[in-house]
């Protein structure tokens, strides 16, 4: 993984390690008051598998707590961001339990839209079919349940898909059993790359200043 630095959120009410090379999107374009967004700087590689590329951003949120059982209040969040994305048809990939400092229950979820709604048309007049690919969106997501101050802060890494190459792989996940050939899957380094770093924020998330929450 590349290398972090120190990230200062909310005025330094929270902090966490990020990776390098990030840039604070509210340095040029307006943000919400509630999330702080990061992307990669113009050197960023957009070929590499442990780095984040030129489309990928980082984004922190937060939300009200959902008062419901973990697994759920996950999905919600997940759906409310899709339906943000402009998709409805998300399909879940992966819970996992994530440790952190703060001793709070918190989770990384893999998300990935269906093939068959990534605007792929099947053109059937063709003595082999040919597909058409328009970029996709891998999502992973973190949620860290603040339960005392009815906050879930949730940490987004959107890894952007545009190559068809790798258009064609992130789709053969959804029928890739063994581990051997799941390795060798492109759109499973960089998923894995995305899941690392959102891993390692929430495992250095500190609350500098509870006053943040009201």
């Amino acid at each position: 993984m590349a290398g972090k630095r120190k990230q200062s959120l909310w005025g330094g009410a929270i902090t966490t390690e990020i990776p390098e090379g990030l840039l604070d999107a509210s340095d040029f374009r307006q943000v919400p008051d509630t999330q702080e967004v990061f992307v990669p700087g113009a050197e960023a590689d957009d070929t590499s598998l442990t780095g984040v590329r030129v489309n990928d951003s980082i984004i922190f949120d937060l939300m009200e707590r959902i008062d419901q059982e973990d697994s759920e209040a996950i999905k919600e969040h997940l759906a409310e961001i899709s339906n943000l994305n402009g998709t409805k048809d998300w399909e879940l990939f992966e819970i996992t339990k994530c440790s952190n400092k703060l001793g709070v229950k918190a989770y990384i979820c893999v998300a990935l839209e269906p093939a068959l709604k990534w605007g792929r048309k099947e053109h059937n007049n063709q003595h082999v079919n040919k597909a058409e690919y328009k970029p996709a969106l891998a999502l992973v997501l973190g949620v860290v349940r603040l339960e005392k101050v009815s906050t879930d802060l949730l940490v987004t890494y959107n890894a952007h898909f545009g190559d068809v190459d790798e258009l064609e792989q992130l789709e053969q996940l959804h029928h890739v059993q063994d581990e051997q050939h799941m390795a060798q899957n492109v759109a499973y380094k960089r998923i894995t790359f995305a899941s690392g770093v959102v891993e390692s924020i929430i495992k250095e998330l500190q609350v500098e200043d509870w006053k943040l929450f009201g």
